[in-house]
C-alpha cells in the first residue's frame, strides 16, 4: 500500500473514532483488516508508525491513548501540521480520560 493511502486510512479511522462513529475496538479491528504492520514499517516514518501502533494497541491497558493524542495525530496525518515526537510525548503525559 502506498504511503498516502496508509495516511488516509489512519486519518479516517481516527476521525471516525473522535466523532463517535466507531469505538476503540472497532477502530482497531478495521485497522487490522486494512493495514498490516509490514506495510507501515517499510516506510520508516515516525508519524505513520506512531499512528498505526497507537490504534493497534489502543485497547491495551498500558497504551490508552487520550483524545488529545488522537487529535494531534489526526491533525498531522493529512500534513496539516508537522509531526513532532516531543509534542506527542507531552500530550501522552497529560492524558484526558
Amino acid at each position: 500500500m502506498k504511503k498516502r493511502e496508509l495516511l488516509k486510512v489512519l486519518s479516517d479511522l481516527i476521525n471516525r473514532y473522535l466523532i463517535s462513529t466507531i469505538d476503540k475496538s472497532e477502530m482497531m479491528e478495521q485497522l487490522i483488516g486494512k493495514i498490516s504492520p509490514s506495510d507501515v514499517t517499510e516506510y520508516e516514518d515516525e508519524l505513520l508508525n506512531e499512528s498505526f501502533f497507537t490504534i493497534y494497541h489502543i485497547n491495551e491497558n498500558y497504551c490508552d491513548a487520550s483524545n488529545s493524542e488522537l487529535l494531534y495525530l489526526r491533525e498531522c496525518l493529512p500534513n496539516m501540521i508537522c509531526y513532532w515526537l516531543f509534542t506527542m510525548e507531552k500530550k501522552m503525559v497529560h492524558r484526558d480520560k
